[in-house]
């Protein structure tokens, strides 16, 4: 597979992170193993997490973590591939997160990693990274989630139309529409959507939150 070069200075996720594989290092089966030529002293993960700001909004944060312990991932890291199974196998294609090893002087590389039976990502690949102590060293930002407006008023932020869908693709008899749908007393929550026009005339069109009652 080759032995890629040693990069010089560890940056950032933002900067060295490709943004497809910030969610999951995928691609690391197929990456070139590590060897003796490289020392590892630490290790960057780069992640994303669903995180709740105090106005009770939610977003999509990527993350960057350093750990310093890292011995258990180092001696998973150098195992063998194991020899293919003639079994079955599952569908299921369980990954590690995005990261990187770092030696003494910063400088970084990207490994691979082994595989099991079943060419996917060894256990003890994954519960060595799980395993780690992580420090997190940055967040940012990537979109919105949930507003708070959606989360003080208990709309979800977007909602599809489900009555387009009813009357669009029902092939059956329409259901029967009651006169009274609620029991007198009960409060009933109004979430209005906005459907942009990419949206509207769709199949299932789907709107953003724009106010509540």
């Amino acid at each position: 597979m080759g032995t890629p070069a040693v990069h010089p200075q560890w940056t950032s996720c933002a900067a060295e992170a490709p943004q497809a594989s910030v969610a999951g290092g995928v691609d690391a089966l197929a990456l070139p193993r590590l060897g003796g030529g490289f020392a590892p002293a630490a290790s960057i993960v780069c992640g994303q997490q669903v995180q709740r700001r105090a106005d009770g909004g939610q977003d999509l944060v990527a993350t960057e973590s350093r750990a310093e312990d890292i011995a258990v991932l180092v001696a998973a890291l150098r195992l063998r591939d194991e020899q293919p199974t003639d079994g079955a196998c599952t569908a299921d294609l369980p990954i590690v997160p995005w990261f990187v090893l770092l030696d003494e002087q910063g400088g970084w590389v990207r490994r691979g990693v082994p595989k099991d039976s079943c060419g996917k990502v060894r256990v003890e690949v994954r519960d060595a990274v799980s395993g780690l102590r992580l420090t997190r060293v940055a967040a940012r930002v990537l979109n919105e989630i949930e507003s708070a407006r959606a989360a003080a008023s208990g709309c979800s932020q977007g909602w599809a139309d489900m009555v387009a869908v009813e009357t669009r693709q029902s092939s059956g008899a329409r259901r029967a529409v009651g006169s009274a749908p609620f029991p007198a007393g009960t409060q009933v929550r109004l979430c209005v959507y906005r459907v942009p026009s990419s949206e509207q005339g769709t199949v299932k069109p789907a709107g953003e939150l724009g106010c509540a009652t």
